[in-house]
């Protein structure tokens, strides 16, 4: 198992969740990044960049808010300050806050291995619960859409209380005019709801829970049993959160 920043790895560790053969702290390998470049062709995210570097690069509050707002989601400075965005999105945790804000902007993971590197489609890049298609991979890069290519974005989520794992967390982002929303902590994995999309879409009337209710409930999935509460009550908490995105987005495009 590959350590990171830990912030995830750690804890599960200790409660002996996971029991890893072995365990590769790799913030000592110079070849992984720990920068972000910003660019027309692209937003490239370094393995080392931390959520909090990553959250105060200049330029990504302008071009892709959702990843800042994602990363100011998360109350626990210690986190921020030394857990990694790629790292969340490798923990493949389906209320992560990184995992949906890479699915909704259309990213791409560069991995190396023993048979050379590959690009995965992030459509592609979840595998279930907590598990991911690398196989004796390292991820050398997470690049999202350039600036040219984005429009809105923005990341919501639901939790009990400050500092909690959050119930269910959605994000949104506008990719070469393709609307892309994710949502996560509903199914074992984050997950794509075009349904939820064209209703958000559809500027000629105001989106409304109940539509984003039918919309949500024409997908399979395969729930989490975390004692949050009944795949009904996640629906209608997404539901809700979409109603306030749908304003915002409807307020972007007048």
């Amino acid at each position: 198992m590959v350590l990171n920043g830990g912030q995830a790895i750690i804890p599960t560790l200790r409660m002996r969740v996971v029991n890893p053969l072995a365990l590769v702290d790799i913030k000592g390998i110079p070849e992984l990044s720990s920068t972000v470049e910003v660019a027309d062709t692209g937003i490239r995210v370094g393995p080392r960049v931390t959520i909090d570097r990553l959250m105060n690069w200049p330029g990504i509050a302008e071009v892709a808010p959702v990843l800042r707002e994602a990363g100011a989601a998360l109350a626990d400075a210690q986190i921020r300050a030394q857990g990694t965005a790629v790292g969340s999105l490798c923990w493949a945790d389906p209320r992560a806050n990184y995992p949906v804000a890479f699915l909704a902007l259309k990213a791409v993971v560069s991995a190396v291995g023993s048979k050379g590197r590959r690009d995965i489609e992030i459509d592609d890049f979840f595998a279930g619960y907590r598990a991911n298609v690398l196989q004796d991979e390292l991820v050398m890069s997470v690049t999202c859409p350039g600036t040219t290519r984005l429009g809105f974005s923005t990341y919501r989520e639901f939790s009990r209380q400050i500092n909690d794992v959050c119930i269910v967390n959605i994000a949104v982002s506008e990719v070469d005019g393709e609307l892309r929303v994710a949502v996560g902590g509903l199914d074992k994995r984050p997950q794509l709801v075009p349904s939820a999309a064209g209703v958000m879409a559809n500027l000629e009337e105001p989106a409304t829970s109940e539509a984003f209710m039918a919309a949500l409930s024409t997908r399979p999935v395969a729930p989490i049993e975390d004692g949050q509460g009944s795949p009904e009550f996640k629906l209608a908490l997404i539901a809700e959160l979409l109603v306030e995105i749908a304003a915002e987005y409807r307020e972007a495009k007048a």
